[in-house]
């Protein structure tokens, strides 16, 4: 107690002494000015909790304010080195764009149109502002194998890895919420062995003992084609094959979630309150954590066949249609980027309001 103030209790416990001082009073009057006394102060600790309450949820909003401003603007950041990165690497590759779409027996003006339309008679600098400008209106060109629009193709193949990669992050959350509770000191140990098994083999062993041995759910791919090409099936079975198909490539993919991507969003999103430098670590973190998210995507894609923007990517390489393939790697770049963003704020959220409930 500081010099020179007195508390509620030991005004409270004067008051009973009053009466030896004024005989006067009677007993209801000490009673009624006691309950007073106690409601006064009831009230006074009452706005003194609320104002420290809102003070500190005040301090978690600014903060959560200050940890999402970070991340968009790293996210701005990301997606411009992203797509200039891009840019560079597919014109310094050790081959020739030009001859996947002009033939040498071409007539001589058919190959100055096609190289007018592809933009291939123009200097690198003005490919580069055009392609900028294009990519900003989301124009990302044309297949030079497939002859259509890059966009539209890359619109086909989003919704397949947004499937197995958002189901997979919402059964990586239960999981881990679940975690914390029922087996939080295995968890550990689970990591590790998951740790120790090369990504790939375990897809391959699980595609030979579900698809092979037991003979349980399709090797590969999204859905069956006869099945969906058939008149006389129903709504129901079809989504039960596109959920068998999707099994083993999820099942790889929530493991992937699990032990690598939510880990370093959890131990990022710790420090939100404590944070202080502004965008060079929410880059680094959240280029982490995309990074992860677009490696499992590739790995998972490319073992089960899965018809996402990664085996896009993979026909683009093969047949050098540097358009296609630039177009998946930014599309997949800022799906990624965008999931870490989130993921970061949602953990950050989590952390900040437990950290403020148990200092109440």
């Amino acid at each position: 107690m500081e010099k020179g103030r007195v508390s509620c209790g030991e005004v409270i416990s004067l008051v009973p002494c009053a009466g030896g001082l004024f005989p006067h009073w009677k007993k209801n009057q000490m009673t009624q000015n006691t309950f007073a006394l106690q409601a006064l102060c009831s009230s006074v600790s009452a706005k003194i909790i609320y104002e420290k309450t809102s003070h500190r949820y005040r301090g978690v909003i600014m903060s959560l304010l200050g940890f999402v401003t970070k991340r968009i603007v790293a996210f701005v950041v990301l997606v411009f080195i992203v797509i200039t990165g891009v840019f560079i690497i597919f014109r310094a590759m050790p081959f020739d764009s030009e001859s996947t779409v002009i033939s040498q027996g071409m007539p001589p003006d058919m190959r100055t149109e096609l190289r007018e339309q592809f933009g291939l008679d123009k200097s690198m600098g003005e490919q580069y502002i055009i392609y900028l400008k294009n990519v900003l209106h989301g124009d990302l060109g044309v297949s030079f194998y497939f002859l259509c629009n890059v966009s539209d193709i890359i619109r086909a193949r989003l919704f397949p890895t947004a499937l197995l990669t958002g189901t997979a992050v919402i059964i990586a959350l239960i999981i881990d919420s679940l975690a914390e509770g029922l087996f939080a000191k295995k968890s550990v140990m689970i990591n590790t062995l998951f740790y120790l098994i090369p990504f790939l083999f375990l897809g391959l062993l699980l595609i030979y003992w579900f698809s092979y041995r037991l003979d349980l759910v399709p090797v590969g791919g999204m859905k069956t084609p006869e099945l969906w090409q058939a008149q006389n099936v129903s709504m129901g079975a079809k989504l039960f094959d596109v959920a068998s198909h999707l099994f083993l490539p999820l099942l790889i993919m929530v493991i992937w979630v699990v032990i690598g991507f939510i880990p370093l969003v959890k131990t990022t999103s710790r420090g939100v309150i404590e944070e202080k430098k502004a965008l060079i670590p929410a880059g680094v973190t959240t280029l982490l954590a995309a990074s992860i998210i677009l490696v499992g995507a590739r790995i998972t894609e490319n073992t089960f066949s899965w018809p996402g923007l990664n085996s896009a990517l993979v026909e683009a390489s093969l047949n050098y249609d540097y358009p296609l393939a630039q177009g998946t790697m930014i599309a997949g770049a800022v799906f990624a980027l965008v999931l870490a963003v989130v993921m970061e704020t949602f953990y950050a959220v989590i952390a900040s309001l437990k950290s403020r409930t148990s200092s109440l």
